[in-house]
């Protein structure tokens, strides 16, 4: 596993487990995008996503991997299933990279 491979996996635990969301701060590129177009978020800058992953955090998804995530270049893509009280929806997440630090996460709803 690599590092960036790592740093999705990272926020994976962040949201499930920690729920600690300001643990992102080291993980993300100071210019870093959130796109989420089915939860309605297209928002720029670290703190903005901190800012928006606390908000869609306080609904209480849980994340869990549904494969292993895919590495390519400065990419990281995950397929994950998302519970919502119940409620389950799958997802693929393209991460991209700038070095080691997430600079976007682009997730869209099967």
């Amino acid at each position: 596993m690599s590092a960036r491979t790592d740093a999705v996996n990272a926020v994976t635990v962040i949201m499930n487990e920690t729920r600690d969301v300001a643990q992102l701060s080291g993980l993300l590129t100071e210019d870093a995008r959130l796109y989420a177009p089915g939860v309605g978020l297209d928002v720029r800058g670290r703190e903005e996503v901190i800012t928006a992953t606390r908000k869609l955090q306080g609904a209480g998804p849980k994340y869990r991997e549904l494969r292993a995530p895919i590495e390519f270049e400065n990419f990281v893509v995950a397929f994950l299933e998302i519970d919502l009280n119940g409620e389950v929806a799958h997802m693929c997440q393209t991460w991209r990279f700038e070095g080691e630090k997430i600079a976007g996460c682009y997730a869209i709803r099967a």
